[in-house]
């Protein structure tokens, strides 16, 4: 948005003098998605939650995989006799066999688990993002707000000129000289405080993104967010579509009701295959098969007659079913309330940058240049000139962190729905 200069600045403090086109940060690349690619590929709790997804994924290629085939040897220390000579040695190899198709519901559900880890790092990824975010729009505004005090010195040292020739000629008292320094002194204790959240700041991003401590970080200059494109509707679709909280919960909804089908199939006995091979002493009988190795194959199933024991199991499958769908649905309400709250905070944020381009800024620039007007010739308090100048400083000041507070408000709405909703990005 164009806002054009109200007044014009004095000829004597020109140098000195915030213009709107000095106040107004004009449309530039931010340069953070420099640092969110950075971020992606080094922060170590994205990659942690990575890595998670990647070992519930291979779980659920072993999970639904048979049991390990048992193979047992024996070895007859008093050897039992055959008609066809003494067993000696005994070879037995058994397999369990579930019925029912209880092995493809643990990888279906193995598979629902793995969904959900994939879901929750993403989740991971877009807080860790946000945090990225919000440090870097605050050292932005932290950046101008040091860029603005020193301006304002500018201005201070330059009235506080004027208050001394005006005490030279006898026209005002020292007590405006000692008004303007003790301004100058107040504006300094502001700056220190400034540089002292820039460095937590700098510390912040720098953890974020595994850099060394001491990296430095020099953002560049970011605008207001435009307005949406998308309606409150259609971002709390988005949200139940994108959202990776949501999703992560859906999956394990989805996980608990294969559990169910899984605890009723306990009812359904397994088959356990097996096969034995005797091997037989030679030379103890007269039999012509003297010697001659036996072989077995059997099988068998379980008997689920403790019947109770799988009701119970049944019950719990329900009990989770349950637990699973009021989870689902808290965070669904939570979700939704995350992007009305964020989506109406940031429709009264860029309403509040407008009001300070068009009004707020303007004016508070014409009551400045009308004060220090009237104190030239005389017309005005040297306190009410500080006064007016002290408001300015907090009106440009607050307006730039209005600024910010947009950016930071639509990372909050774009972590809510889960995805990129801004077409200036």
């Amino acid at each position: 948005m164009k806002i054009f200069l109200i007044i014009a600045c004095s000829v004597t403090i020109i140098s000195a003098s915030p213009c709107l086109s000095e106040i107004i940060p004009e449309e530039d690349p931010t340069g953070l998605r420099e640092l969110e690619g950075e971020l992606l590929a080094n922060n170590p709790e994205i990659r942690a939650a990575g890595e998670l997804a990647e070992a519930e994924k291979y779980r659920a290629g072993a999970i639904s995989g048979l049991d390990d085939p048992v193979f047992t040897y024996g070895y007859f220390g008093e050897s039992i006799q055959t008609r066809n000579g003494p067993q000696e040695q005994l070879f037995k190899l058994s397999q369990k066999v579930p019925l029912g198709g209880q092995l493809s519901l643990m990888g279906d559900m193995a598979e629902m688990g793995a969904d959900s880890a994939r879901s929750s790092a993403s989740a991971v990824t877009w807080q860790v993002l946000t945090e990225l975010r919000l440090a870097y729009y605050d050292l932005w505004w932290v950046d101008q707000a040091l860029r603005i005090t020193a301006e304002e010195e500018e201005v201070l040292r330059s009235l506080e000129e004027i208050a001394q020739s005006k005490y030279a000629t006898a026209i005002s008292s020292m007590q405006d000289v000692l008004k303007a320094q003790l301004a100058r002194s107040r504006l300094e204790e502001r700056r220190i405080l400034y540089k002292q959240r820039r460095s937590t700041l700098i510390a912040l991003i720098n953890r974020l993104l595994a850099r060394p401590a001491g990296s430095s970080i020099e953002p560049e200059r970011v605008t207001a967010a435009v307005p949406l494109d998308l309606s409150l509707e259609e971002l709390l679709n988005a949200a139940g579509e994108s959202n990776p909280r949501l999703r992560a919960r859906e999956h394990l909804t989805e996980r608990a009701r294969s559990g169910m089908s899984l605890a009723r199939r306990g009812y359904i006995p397994d088959l356990v295959l097996g096969a034995q091979y005797f091997q037989i002493g030679s030379g103890e009988t007269t039999s012509p098969e003297d010697g001659k190795d036996a072989w077995l194959v059997t099988a068998g199933i379980n008997l689920p007659f403790w019947f109770w024991k799988n009701k119970a199991e049944v019950s719990e499958a329900s009990a989770r079913i349950k637990k699973a769908e009021e989870d689902y649905r808290r965070e669904r309400i939570a979700i939704e309330f995350e992007v009305k709250d964020q989506y109406f905070r940031f429709m009264t944020a860029l309403e509040q940058v407008l009001l300070y381009e068009n009004n707020i800024l303007p004016q508070s620039l014409q009551v400045f240049e009308a004060a220090r007007a009237d104190y030239e010739t005389g017309n005005e308090d040297f306190l009410n000139l500080l006064e007016s100048e002290r408001r300015l400083l907090e009106v440009r000041i607050t307006y730039l962190e209005a600024v910010a507070n947009t950016r930071k408000i639509l990372a909050e709405l774009e972590k809510a729905v889960g995805k990129r909703i801004a077409n200036d990005k």
